[in-house]
């Protein structure tokens, strides 16, 4: 028999906890900063986080068994964890949708060495503050 590599139930659930805590986080300072202008660079990391965050969910989320783990972990009949993983793993999906539809590819460029990136008002970003305050509020 091989070394296991496979993730334990615990293992798994617990990555995913970390993880939203960590993407909350990120989000609420990014939710703070679309108050002003974004740049290109902010948004793109962002959306790499988001990357990040949502590869990991699915990987714990495939952990056989996790689902039944991480409810009786609350103990509690009225917390549905698998609707609650659902809504925030969408809430998540339509942040980085909108990021990778609506920032250019080419809006950061290399100039002389220097990395130079767009900027993004207020007002061309408002549809995705919207989007992220839903995102932030699917976390607890």
């Amino acid at each position: 028999m091989a070394f296991r590599t496979d993730q334990p139930l615990q293992q798994a659930f617990s990555a995913a906890i970390s993880r939203a805590a960590g993407i909350k986080a990120q989000l609420q300072r990014f939710s703070t900063a679309l108050a002003g202008n974004i740049t290109a660079n902010d948004a793109l990391g962002m959306a790499a986080a988001i990357r990040e965050a949502l590869t990991l969910f699915n990987a714990s989320s495939a952990v056989p068994g996790v689902g039944a783990y991480a409810q009786a972990q609350y103990n509690d009949a009225t917390y549905d964890v698998a609707t609650e993983f659902s809504s925030m793993t969408t809430a998540l999906q339509a942040v980085l949708t909108w990021l990778e539809n609506n920032i250019p590819a080419n809006s950061v460029s290399v100039t002389s060495a220097s990395l130079t990136s767009a900027s993004f008002t207020s007002a061309q970003t408002a549809p995705l503050l919207t989007l992220v305050n839903s995102a932030i509020a699917t976390i607890a």
